[in-house]
């Protein structure tokens, strides 16, 4: 301006937001309520004194055409439409559908890895095939114990005893490289299978080359850990999570690699860009 003054535009391009929040943002129910999914139509249901999303062929997705109609109709009624409350704040600025992603740290750190760990050291599941006894989680310690990362790792594996106080680094450092050579020689082979396909799709699609056939094999894999959850855990372990991880290869495939929409604190955007552009590929 002629003042000396500058003038400066901001444009809102995603949102990234732990479920409660991000049910406050888009004016929808919680994550423990019927319609609780942003991107899709599935009901859920409640059973086991918490709301869970099993597996359904009748899947519909969302668009911001469906959630402006049921904003207007939850308005005009008075009443929740499908998990709308009324229209979001967000939705002047962007599509909240397409640009509300899912946060990697808190669906698959601190939500489906640490869900799994806790089933299967949870010592109420002792008559389930996916338990793993004392004995069994100490030969698991033991094995972390004598793990010798290499230097840019910066967090040392730590006792499954500890996990209570493991960060969401360590739980990521365990799914992604501790973890299936453990399971090899604890769990069934087709806990271990199943397992895998988590495994290999996060290691996709957190790639810093994201390649269509990447994104087909990882939504492949997702679907079907998802699918068998049921048949290998009980309806229990349906959470929205587990649910949300169907979704997590198109937010992939319209914004980039995982890592770069995670709300890691020091372990952020711009300072894992900094470490990728000095040529430090390893994500811890």
């Amino acid at each position: 301006t002629t003042d000396g003054s500058k003038i400066m535009k901001c444009k809102l391009l995603i949102g990234v937001f732990d479920l409660p929040a991000r049910a406050m943002a888009t004016n929808m129910v919680q994550f423990n309520g019927y319609y609780g999914c942003l991107f899709c139509l599935d009901q859920g249901i409640h059973r086991y004194n918490r709301h869970l999303y099993l597996p359904t062929e009748l899947h519909i997705e969302r668009t911001m055409s469906i959630m402006q109609k049921l904003a207007q109709e939850a308005v005009t009624k008075g009443i929740v439409v499908k998990g709308v409350k009324g229209e979001s704040v967000l939705s002047a600025y962007i599509d909240i559908v397409v640009r509300i992603l899912i946060d990697y740290m808190h669906c698959v750190l601190l939500g489906v890895v640490k869900q799994l760990l806790e089933m299967w050291l949870d010592s109420a599941n002792h008559s389930k095939k996916y338990y793993i006894a004392p004995s069994q989680a100490n030969a698991i310690n033991q094995f972390l114990s004598n793990i010798k990362p290499p230097d840019n790792f910066r967090i040392k594996p730590r006792s499954l005893n500890d996990r209570a106080h493991w960060k969401a680094s360590e739980y990521r450092a365990w799914l992604l490289y501790y973890s299936l050579p453990v399971l090899i020689k604890t769990l069934p082979g087709n806990y271990v299978h199943h397992y895998a396909l988590l495994v290999c799709s996060m290691h996709v699609l957190l790639n810093d080359v994201i390649t269509v056939e990447g994104l087909r094999f990882s939504q492949r894999a997702l679907n079907a850990f998802y699918k068998l959850l049921p048949t290998l855990y009980g309806e229990i372990s349906c959470s929205a999570n587990m649910h949300a991880l169907i979704h997590l290869p198109k937010c992939v495939a319209r914004f980039g690699p995982l890592w770069a929409f995670s709300m890691f604190g020091q372990e952020s955007f711009h300072s894992e860009l900094k470490r990728r552009i000095h040529g430090t590929r390893n994500v811890l």
